[in-house]
């Protein structure tokens, strides 16, 4: 589409390249942004970005690194870690129902099909082509790459098909908090590229925020393989005594204790197949030792509708165009836009 070719030549021209430095943040374009390794200096061409081996971003990164690495092994040795539940098609009205409540009761539901292969390849084809204009400025020091995508071309024909019939809205017409009134208040493509290291565990929003529960929906454009660093989910822990249990950071004994014993799992999700969860429930992507792992990345919000998210860090956006937000999509409305024939 003609938006979609000019946000990726807005990508890839000149005066994007034109980098806003926010240390390990690089801001490509008004719809790119991308991170990178806060160990490799004057990764910008020469200049002095204020990273390099001796930063306080790589100590940060170091201490990240280790924080999660005792966390992954605290789920291994504790047995906590296990395959993810098998993926649902959701058909019936039935099929709906019940995937709502194991969202409610796990904080996530693993969803089969939710997307054809050829849609997923279409966003995909595009998406690449961004991915592969900001790694040739950053070549292996490139982390991670998050695209604003607008409401046209293939990226609407995949959110129609995502939201239509079998797809994300037939479950939260069934959840209270959310419903099909429910607002997509973040549209995303968010890429990682290898070398990009564990989160630690974490939720997308504070359990307290004053708008309703957000709820996420990762869909996969490409099969995510264990090398690519899947996101781990702690299931459950979308309730405030988790909130209060589980700090951030500087997790003690006690949470590593806590953390062996509870419910976790890889989403290794096949091309077209999808996790929603409730923002509030703690997660971690993995460390991609592979190459590109590209996830669509859809957030649904029960109106009223704020400006912005509350999260644990201060200054949190919305991760979408301010085109598309000022749409106001809801879920149930891009359900009634799919008028064709899709198979899920």
């Amino acid at each position: 589409s003609r938006s979609r070719r000019a946000s990726t030549s807005a990508a890839t021209s000149r005066r994007d390249r034109t980098m806003t430095r926010t240390n390990v943040w690089r801001r490509i374009s008004d719809f790119v942004t991308a991170v990178v390794d806060p160990a490799l200096d004057a990764v910008d061409g020469g200049e002095d970005d204020g990273l390099g081996p001796s930063s306080p971003e790589v100590a940060l990164a170091t201490y990240l690194r280790v924080e999660s690495a005792a966390q992954r092994e605290a789920m291994v040795r504790g047995g906590a870690l296990a395959a993810a539940p098998a993926a649902r098609r959701i058909i019936t009205n039935d099929d709906a129902r019940d995937a709502a409540a194991v969202l409610k009761r796990d904080g996530a539901v693993f969803l089969k099909d939710v997307v054809p292969h050829d849609a997923c390849d279409a966003v995909l084809g595009e998406l690449n082509v961004i991915c592969d204009s900001v790694k040739a400025t950053y070549g292996d020091a490139l982390r991670r790459t998050d695209v604003k995508l607008g409401f046209d071309g293939a990226t609407r024909d995949l959110l129609l098909r995502a939201c239509g019939r079998g797809g994300v809205n037939s479950i939260l017409e069934h959840v209270e908090d959310a419903t099909a009134e429910a607002v997509m208040v973040e549209m995303s493509v968010l890429a990682t590229e290898r070398g990009a290291d564990r989160q630690v565990l974490h939720p997308d929003v504070a359990f307290d925020a004053p708008h309703a529960p957000l709820y996420s929906l990762f869909i996969a454009l490409q099969d995510v393989i264990p090398e690519m660093g899947p996101t781990c989910f702690m299931l459950g822990t979308q309730d405030k005594a988790s909130h209060d249990a589980f700090p951030v950071t500087k997790w003690n004994e006690e949470q590593f204790a806590r953390l062996a014993k509870s419910r976790c799992c890889d989403a290794e999700l096949r091309k077209g197949d999808a996790v929603l969860y409730d923002a509030r429930t703690f997660h971690q992507g993995g460390a991609n030792e592979y190459g590109r792992r590209a996830l669509m990345t859809l957030t649904f919000l029960k109106p009223p509708i704020p400006d912005a998210p509350t999260r644990r860090n201060a200054g949190a956006e919305w991760s979408i165009r301010s085109d598309v937000f000022d749409m106001r999509l809801t879920a149930g409305r891009m359900a009634s836009m799919d008028s064709s024939s899709y198979n899920h």
